[in-house]
């Protein structure tokens, strides 16, 4: 076997969730004197130029349902031959759905598999979770613990790594860098910014948020809210505009702001000028934005679910709040704004953390040892 690996990542989107950034994050640290990465999406869209951008050679198939039986089988066929001719010595499955295409696609080229999870299972499994657990495989490695302890009832005792995701941790950005966003989105050195990032689905909890920053408005605390992302995937089209209706609703008209998509550097950026992160998802493996949040130095206000357990200590790097407790939100945020010098010593342990056991080249050096044990 060549010294050099040819790893074939397959992606079923082609759009920028978190886990898309987590790969992206993965293929422009590896070493590419040891492994070769080359890509395989579902349609067409923004990972497409990011992977190319990161050297990355991209394969498509048209995007398609995956109860379309005949297509996904097609599919499941173009990426065997696809690992075949590229002579993939491993077959990297991006999350469950993609490891229904890849592990048949595996056995067709010769390849190793590797179920790379990102989600825990469906209460009670879906058919989704059903197949992929059917289907042979040669290492499971999951985001999380709580993603790993939801599979391994199912796995039979089979051994499950879990790599976290990493985050970039790079210099702090320069003072008037950050002044200026605040400026461009009219947000004055006395108010308290919160932002929010992260696609717009129901159980990412914006409701919580928006409840939180009425209680802070009513109480007096000068606060503003930027709530940055959209839907994503085709799932839940219809959510942002009752995000909107919402807002209106509470008058909060002046107080929040919802942005879209943005521009990577520009999220950076506000991520790093906000003076908090509020994550209210109701349930969340992991917590990239969270993650990313106290890389740039930016204490999170979170939810306990399972992904910000992992991530922040309480009262050291952040502070969690019980899921789903608005009132208990809004006092966090208020004893932040309340006490500058303290939230910035939050987001200095965050920062900090995140540095020591979350970063970008401890994920990388993981999943290389998987590679090298896979295909030796």
């Amino acid at each position: 076997m060549s010294s050099r690996r040819t790893i074939l990542y397959f992606e079923p989107v082609a759009e920028k969730g978190g886990a898309e950034e987590v790969l992206l994050q993965l293929v422009g640290r590896l070493d590419r004197s040891r492994f070769r990465p080359v890509a395989a999406c579902l349609g067409r869209g923004p990972l497409l130029r990011e992977l190319a951008a990161r050297d990355v050679p991209v394969h498509t198939y048209p995007a398609h349902r995956l109860s379309n039986f005949p297509v996904s089988w097609l599919a499941t066929i173009w990426l065997g031959l696809l690992a075949s001719r590229e002579k993939a010595d491993i077959v990297h499955a991006q999350g469950t759905k993609a490891q229904i295409y890849a592990a048949p696609a595996s056995c067709l080229a010769g390849s190793a598999n590797l179920w790379h999870i990102h989600d825990p299972p469906a209460p009670g499994l879906s058919g989704i979770d059903r197949i992929a657990l059917a289907l042979p495989r040669d290492r499971v490695v999951a985001n999380s613990p709580v993603t790993r302890s939801g599979f391994e009832p199912y796995l039979g005792g089979e051994p499950v790594c879990t790599i976290p995701p990493g985050v970039e941790v790079g210099p702090p950005h320069e003072r008037s860098a950050l002044e200026e966003v605040r400026r461009r989105w009219d947000v004055t050195p006395q108010e308290f910014l919160v932002v929010s990032i992260g696609r717009l689905q129901e159980f990412k909890g914006h409701r919580y948020l928006l409840e939180a920053v009425r209680l802070l408005a009513s109480s007096g605390v000068p606060v503003r809210a930027l709530v940055i992302g959209g839907a994503l995937f085709g799932i839940e089209t219809g959510y942002p505009d009752r995000l909107r209706s919402m807002i209106d609703k509470l008058g909060l008209a002046s107080r929040v702001r919802m942005t879209g998509f943005l521009p990577d550097g520009e999220t950076r950026l506000l991520a790093a000028a906000a003076d908090c992160l509020a994550h209210t998802a109701l349930e969340e493996p992991f917590g990239l934005a969270v993650a990313e949040a106290m890389a740039a130095g930016t204490p999170p206000v979170a939810f306990a679910s399972t992904g910000p357990r992992t991530l922040v200590e309480h009262e050291v790097s952040g502070l969690l709040v019980p899921v789903g407790d608005a009132k208990a939100l809004a006092e966090a945020i208020a004893r932040l704004a309340a006490d500058r010098e303290y939230a910035r010593r939050l987001g200095a342990a965050a920062r900090e953390r995140v540095a020591l056991h979350f970063s970008v080249e401890a994920m990388v050096r993981r999943f290389e040892r998987v590679y090298e044990e896979l295909a030796p």
